[in-house]
């Protein structure tokens, strides 16, 4: 008996084994698309969900970079800059540079 049948787990089946990118990129972006529908209407949190939408279009750069689609990882890349800029967080700006250096 293999270590999976062993355990009662599957790494292909299993909720948490990694997903390949091309999975999670569909994912990614409907989520930063959630984000920033609501962002219009959230006065108070704007900063936040800034960030979130800066964090986010990181993540999507990455995935689109791991799939070979450069040029959208530079698009996303720049979405983060000016998600850092919007929300005067230079954390997120750093990484928005490192990512697409």
């Amino acid at each position: 008996m293999d270590a999976r049948r062993r355990t009662g787990s599957d790494s292909s089946t299993s909720p948490n084994s990694p997903s390949p990118p091309s999975k999670l990129r569909g994912r990614v972006e409907a989520h930063l698309d959630a984000i920033a529908s609501a962002l219009p209407r959230t006065h108070h949190y704007e900063r936040e969900l800034t960030v979130a939408a800066g964090e986010t279009a990181a993540l999507a750069g990455w995935l689109a970079w791991d799939l070979g689609d450069h040029q959208a990882a530079r698009n996303y890349y720049r979405v983060t800059a000016e998600c850092a800029k919007a929300a005067g967080h230079p954390a997120l700006r750093a990484l928005a540079f490192g990512y697409a250096s």
